[in-house]
């Protein structure tokens, strides 16, 4: 099962988009199931990298077995020519489409599986011949979508302890993942803090409705009366009902700031 991570408002974490990524990668593998070559080796997934991105490999594939240009194919859909050899951790004109260098690229190893890992399979005498995605694991098994199996794409499962496993390839699927895309943390509003002030314009001070002197006149303030009212760094002070003019008031407490 895919790891269910909790979405914090509208952006993805980096494990979350790397679950999502794995899973679009799985769906189109799963899609493919039942496609077969149209010839000795002849495949739509070859005629792609040969066709449109012949610069990812070291020659042209047609007719070369599949199981790894189909796994590399999957990647490549999903997350674009640049970011698909980041996933693979290939360079430009590799050798990839061989099993063997395409374990030898992979910055991690496992020997358990996991789902989005490709799995590599050994021959008798213990060479790698033959790869897959994995995009299942149980207890027991390990359940695998592979290209070339049978001259199709075919899902299989093996023991977990199965002989044939060498083992598998973690590739980055957190490749393209920006940390600048989660918002930065909330900053909890400070509540302006409000101040006792006395009324010093001899004939009392207007409160108004809006901060202008051309607003309504709510009433009247007298002289030496107090207020509690919040400064905004304005001409203007905040009060409970309106605003008053703060050069007719002084704080009663010179320590208030």
């Amino acid at each position: 099962m895919f790891r269910k991570v909790k979405r914090t408002g509208d952006y993805m974490t980096k494990q979350e988009y790397t679950d999502s990524m794995i899973k679009k990668v799985i769906t189109l593998a799963t899609k493919e199931v039942g496609y077969k070559e149209t010839g000795n080796n002849i495949t739509k997934y070859a005629a792609y990298f040969d066709k449109e991105y012949p610069e990812f490999y070291n020659t042209r594939k047609q007719g070369a077995s599949w199981c790894d240009i189909f796994f590399d194919w999957l990647i490549v859909q999903i997350y674009g020519k640049e970011l698909a050899l980041k996933v693979l951790n290939q360079p430009l004109h590799s050798c990839g489409a061989g099993c063997s260098f395409s374990y030898s690229y992979y910055k991690e190893h496992s020997k358990k599986p996991a789902i989005g890992y490709q799995i590599f399979f050994k021959d008798t005498k213990g060479k790698i011949v033959h790869t897959g995605i994995v995009y299942k694991v149980d207890s027991t098994k390990v359940y695998t979508i592979e290209g070339n199996k049978s001259n199709q794409v075919k899902k299989c499962s093996y023991n977990l302890n199965s002989t044939k496993i060498y083992g598998y390839g973690c590739p980055d699927y957190s490749a393209g993942y920006k940390k600048d895309t989660e918002p930065e943390k909330p900053v909890t509003p400070v509540k302006p803090k409000m101040h006792d002030y006395i009324v010093i314009a001899k004939s009392g001070l207007n409160v108004r409705k809006d901060p202008s002197d051309k607003s309504k006149i709510i009433r009247v303030l007298p002289y030496n009366s107090e207020v509690l009212g919040i400064d905004n760094g304005t001409e203007w002070l905040k009060i409970k009902d309106g605003y008053i003019f703060k050069k007719w008031v002084k704080l009663k407490y010179s320590n208030d700031y």
